[in-house]
């Protein structure tokens, strides 16, 4: 009688999380938080941060939250954002924080609604993957961090697939998002000399991401 409730209880669960996900998508939320649609309105933003700062941070940091638990594909440009209203150290923090979270919930839901019972299910056929995943599943997931251009979101919800626990699983993110992180937010300091995309995404710029993604695999040649 507990299994079939409990059963039942990620089956409510999942549906919600899917239904939240279907309707973040369809709702076209992501072009509201587009660079063309921050740079018409940064002003009035700045103002209102200035204002009413608290209630700005925390608002940041939910919608950014939700946004990649829910896989939204804003959260570069929220970080972006972030390095312009709360200027560079604090928001290298918010941002650090608030995707580690949003990380972190779509591991959880990943774990809770599908994560044990395929562990359980196919546990031989699975026994060596798990087997190579606890001796290197540290350098695993540090290089896909470090890595930006990844799916941010899809990792966390694979991750949540596997025996990977969750200690682990959060400092792995908040250490390999830092480099990438602190590059968008770095840049969004400047925000205010950068009228478009093309000009945020200068020459020096592009090459930060493409040494942070080579960067990425030595974590792994590392271990090897």
């Amino acid at each position: 009688m507990f299994t079939r409730y409990w059963d039942y209880r990620k089956i409510i669960i999942g549906l919600i999380g899917i239904t939240l996900f279907i309707a973040l998508h369809c709702s076209g939320i992501s072009t509201m938080f587009s660079f063309q649609s921050f740079q018409q309105s940064k002003v009035m933003l700045a103002g209102f941060v200035d204002n009413y700062y608290w209630l700005s941070v925390f608002t940041y940091m939910f919608i950014y939250t939700t946004f990649v638990i829910f896989a939204v594909p804003s959260p570069t440009v929220l970080t972006i954002i972030g390095g312009f209203l709360f200027n560079f150290i604090p928001a290298l923090i918010i941002v650090l924080i608030a995707s580690t979270l949003g990380a972190v919930g779509a591991f959880l839901f990943a774990q809770y609604i599908a994560g044990e019972m395929l562990q359980k299910r196919y546990s031989d056929r699975l026994n060596r993957f798990n087997t190579n995943f606890k001796k290197h599943g540290i350098w695993y997931l540090l290089s896909v961090r470090l890595i930006p251009f990844f799916p941010f979101s899809l990792i966390s919800f694979l991750a949540g697939l596997t025996k990977i626990d969750l200690f682990t699983f959060t400092w792995t993110t908040a250490v390999g998002i830092f480099p990438a992180t602190a590059l968008l937010v770095y840049g969004g300091h400047h925000l205010e000399h950068i009228n478009s995309v093309k000009e945020f995404f200068a020459p020096e710029i592009i090459l930060g991401l493409a040494l942070l993604s080579i960067l990425g695999f030595i974590p792994f040649l590392f271990k090897k």
